[in-house]
């Protein structure tokens, strides 16, 4: 009895067996050819995951026959319902993933620099989040204050170019269509930019005569502080003046000056005494220009303090500060910044009158303090030294 027990239990086990490989061959054969060694494409997970359902009706069919159909479905539901979760769960990883890889896509970053990134950024967004707190305000206020003077730098950039950039010629003279309505209107145009240029020319020359002959407001400040420079202040003018007249084309200007013959003769003498007015200007300052940039090219005077050669000291004075460019009071005030020592000494002791004169006056009393009973014994020594080494040689 018991081995016809034992042998049905085999050939049960047998039979379950046999439909379990059955079965794994039917799946088996039921997979994709392309799912077999190569990898599988996202929606196929999906149909796999899918069949779970039915797999697991099918295995409830076969193997336990006298269960009831209400279990059946309730078990089939339930695996379902688990399977229907997971695959929530992994459409979500992957839309998030998808996500993640566009944002990379777009900073231009490799997974390892974000990972090494996001510590980094956390800790300053702490930082910054505390700092806040320390300072009782509102990240999305402070956001939008700076986004706003972003925006503000942007425009004053795109301002600065549009400024920058060269100004083009404006000034397209045309030939009149006609001599007869139209020479009134040609005519008094070429008056308003004759009058013009001369304006300009005129107030160039003013300001440059303003800047070079009147200097002693500029020397007026203490002693420690920058000295003036006529040299600078004519390149700012000079600069200023050929940036305001650059737009004027000489041979435009020499058209226009011929068609001048058909104006009335009062006009056109007027024009013509006011451009030579204008040449015997711009000699002059030619000329000064001339002055001032010759004085630059000399080395700075050094310094006299009694011992070294006056004539030398007074002469590289007159080079650098020449008495055409230079007042006598200006001169006188120079005079007295480049005097050091002994010689200092001396000047501040004189009298505000000798003080306060002329350069001649100064001069003088260098000359004075030159001329003493030990500069004389000093000088008959080195005299007789002279002498002697001239004689050994």
């Amino acid at each position: 009895m018991a081995e016809s027990n034992n042998a049905e239990t085999n050939n049960g086990d047998d039979r379950r067996n046999a439909a379990r490989n059955e079965h794994n061959e039917v799946e088996v054969a039921e997979v994709p050819q392309q799912a077999r060694g190569t990898p599988a494409p996202v929606s196929y997970w999906k149909q796999v995951m899918n069949c779970i359902g039915t797999r697991c009706d099918n295995a409830l069919t076969e193997q336990l026959r006298n269960l009831s159909t209400a279990k059946r479905k309730y078990i089939v539901g339930a695996v379902q319902c688990a399977v229907d979760i997971v695959v929530a769960a992994v459409e979500r990883e992957n839309n998030e993933n998808e996500q993640f890889r566009t944002v990379l896509s777009a900073l231009g970053l490799q997974p390892q620099q974000l990972v090494q990134m996001l510590p980094r950024l956390t800790r300053h967004a702490a930082d910054l989040t505390q700092l806040a707190i320390e300072l009782n305000c509102d990240i999305a206020s402070v956001r939008n204050v700076v986004r706003e003077n972003d925006e503000e730098v942007e425009r004053l950039r795109s301002q600065l170019a549009v400024l920058q950039a060269p100004p083009r010629a404006h000034i397209e003279p045309q030939a009149p269509a006609a001599r007869g309505g139209g020479q009134g209107e040609w005519s008094q145009e070429l008056r308003q930019m004759i009058k013009d240029w001369n304006t300009v020319a005129d107030v160039q020359y003013k300001s440059f005569q303003q800047d070079v002959h009147h200097p002693s407001a500029e020397l007026m400040q203490p002693r420690d502080g920058p000295q003036w420079s006529p040299a600078l202040n004519l390149q700012g003018r000079s600069a200023r003046s050929s940036t305001m007249c650059s737009h004027l084309d000489p041979q435009d200007l020499l058209g226009e000056f011929s068609d001048l013959t058909s104006l009335s003769n009062d006009s056109r003498n007027g024009k013509t005494e006011t451009v030579s007015t204008v040449g015997g200007q711009d000699n002059q300052v030619l000329s000064t220009l001339r002055e001032v940039l010759k004085a630059q090219t000399v080395a700075d005077v050094k310094k006299y303090n009694g011992k070294n050669s006056l004539s030398d000291f007074l002469r590289a004075l007159e080079v650098k500060y020449p008495r055409t460019i230079w007042s006598d009071s200006d001169r006188g005030e120079i005079l007295i910044n480049h005097l050091e020592g002994t010689t200092n000494t001396l000047v501040s002791n004189l009298s505000n009158e000798i003080r306060r004169g002329t350069f001649e006056a100064l001069v003088e009393e260098l000359r004075k303090a030159r001329v003493t009973p030990g500069e004389r014994l000093k000088a008959a020594s080195e005299w007789k030294q002279l002498q002697k080494t001239t004689k050994n040689q």
